[in-house]
């Protein structure tokens, strides 16, 4: 209730139309609309949809960021599951120096993020219509009910608690996560962020240590898949590739130790 509160108070300062955003909490918007903020920030959301909440998560209670897990002026910024693109819109306007990758393989949430980019004037992001995983090819990404919920996971438990149909579907490129930043000559990700419904155990338990000395900062959430595809999983995994590891579910954040 009292974070509630806080955000709303949060919404009335950040947002200049934060009437439509509060009439959107309430279920009361029906139609896509665009959230001006004050500092000139344009968002286009989808009404009756989860697309709110990640305004919520985003720009209200900053759950992305914990103590030292934060991004900086000139940092590389990967964001795996861009989704309609809020989290890549806030870390490249917030940090106007930083150059930002960002991958989101639905083609509907792609279409609106792009538009995003377009309305905002942003150049200092480069925006992939693909998914990352551990290899290349073409998969099957399973739809869900939640506009952020679509996923690559084909497990039947998973896919049951996460209201996944196996007949609504869409086929999606995916690249390999190693492949396309050897390729792009990226040698470092300072702050990467991860929301891909359970995908993420997929690059993650296949990078090689070597990898992960590249990577500064993580800020994901995890999802439990099963008995080896679960938070406590990755938690010891990034602890032996030498990060310091802190778990809120659905939160993670991790920093290597150097940085500390």
């Amino acid at each position: 209730m009292r974070n509630g509160v806080k955000n709303i108070f949060r919404s009335i300062l950040l947002f200049q139309n934060f009437h439509i955003y509060l009439l959107d909490y309430a279920r009361l918007i029906k139609k896509s609309y665009q959230l001006r903020f004050r500092n000139g920030l344009k968002l286009i959301l989808r009404g009756k949809t989860n697309d709110k909440s990640m305004v919520r998560e985003i720009f209200l209670s900053k759950d992305y960021f914990r103590g030292a897990v934060k991004i900086s002026d000139g940092d590389i910024v990967c964001d795996v599951g861009a989704n309609i693109g809020f989290f890549t819109l806030f870390a490249a306007t917030q940090y106007p120096t930083s150059k930002v990758f960002s991958f989101e393989p639905n083609q509907e949430n792609f279409e609106i993020f792009t538009r995003s980019i377009e309305l905002n004037g942003v150049m200092n992001v480069v925006a992939v219509n693909t998914a990352l995983g551990n290899e290349k090819g073409t998969f099957k990404l399973y739809h869900s009910h939640n506009t952020g919920g679509h996923s690559l996971v084909n497990q039947s438990q998973f896919m049951e608690r996460n209201k996944l149909e196996m007949h609504d579907f869409e086929e999606v490129k995916v690249e390999s996560f190693r492949d396309f930043f050897n390729a792009s000559g990226i040698n470092r990700i300072d702050f990467l962020k991860m929301d891909i419904e359970g995908g993420e155990y997929d690059i993650l338990l296949n990078l090689k240590d070597s990898d992960y000395k590249k990577i500064g900062k993580i800020a994901m959430e995890y999802h439990f898949v099963d008995s080896k595809r679960n938070g406590e999983v990755l938690k010891e995994l990034f602890i032996n590739h030498g990060y310091t590891v802190e778990m809120h579910y659905p939160m993670l954040w991790a920093i290597r130790n150097e940085l500390l």
